[in-house]
């Protein structure tokens, strides 16, 4: 209104807007009208030859370009402290997450350990005479289930990733491997209780041949 006013010629209203625009922005804290108005007023009495006054809105325009400046400092000063603050949880988060993978690296070596070591103790013992039939028939069992639970428990992370933790995927997709996977359990479960177990009747009676063999001799 009172850049209409000026333009009009009307400089009374002029003043008067000017002025009620100033006060205004100075009631509600408005740093970037004050500015705007002090400096339309500061033009307005240099205009009007009023140094004084248009000396005293010039400062008024100083202060409020001051007092914005410092303000959009402290907002950088915000979103620098923020952004660091993000940064470090972010941070933070990547080092739990490394964390956590190298914790289940080693569980799965842990795993993987244990599994071959049970392998190597149980071919072993199917080939000793000590361990009958039925104690290579189940240890051969809990070692095929170890090894085939390992495999559902290394691809699990995989699945879920390529279904986006979708159950109906998940589940489908375990219905396959499974249909793969239980018939190759089936068949090795099988090669164990067949020819390991044969395999070691034949050490056991080997065995006892011998035993009977030097028994006879030291009879006769």
């Amino acid at each position: 209104m009172a850049g209409l006013f000026q333009k009009n010629g009307n400089k009374d209203s002029c003043l008067f807007y000017a002025r009620f625009s100033m006060v205004t922005a100075q009631d509600g804290g408005f740093t970037n009208r004050i500015l705007n108005a002090s400096n339309f007023l500061s033009d307005y009495y240099r205009s009007m030859g009023n140094v004084d006054s248009a000396y005293f809105y010039l400062s008024v325009t100083v202060a409020a370009k001051d007092s914005l400046f410092n303000q959009e400092k402290s907002r950088q000063i915000q979103n620098l402290s923020f952004t660091e603050m993000l940064r470090q949880q972010e941070k933070a988060a990547e080092a739990t997450a490394a964390k956590e993978e190298w914790r289940t690296n080693v569980q799965y070596a842990i795993i993987v350990i244990g599994i071959l070591g049970f392998t190597i103790l149980f071919l072993l013992l199917s080939r000793s005479i000590i361990v009958n039939e039925k104690w290579i028939e189940f240890l051969g069992i809990l070692g095929l289930l170890l090894v085939f639970e390992f495999i559902n428990l290394f691809i699990h992370p995989y699945i879920s990733a390529v279904t986006h933790h979708s159950p109906l995927g998940i589940l489908l997709i375990s219905v396959v491997i499974a249909a793969v996977l239980v018939p190759v359990h089936h068949s090795a479960e099988n090669w164990i209780t067949h020819r390991l177990i044969k395999k070691n009747k034949r050490l056991r009676l080997a065995a006892a041949k011998r035993i009977v063999a030097n028994l006879e001799g030291e009879v006769e």
